[in-house]
């Protein structure tokens, strides 16, 4: 219940991986597509393995 309910940008970013994004056409309303139902599986992996799914080049270090 924090989206549309503080004045820092941060509290209404904070909500949007469980609650999904706002659509901005429908005003604020959320648009359903919440981040954990997304990809749930990758989440999932993170929390049992404390890794992450997705390799980074090396070049990016």
């Amino acid at each position: 219940n924090i989206a549309g309910r503080t004045i820092c940008p941060l509290g209404d970013a904070a909500a949007w991986p469980v609650a999904g994004l706002p659509d901005r056409n429908k005003g604020n309303d959320l648009n359903g597509q919440s981040f954990v139902n997304k990809f749930r599986e990758e989440f999932e992996h993170h929390i049992t393995t404390k890794k992450c799914m997705v390799t980074i080049p090396h070049e990016w270090n």
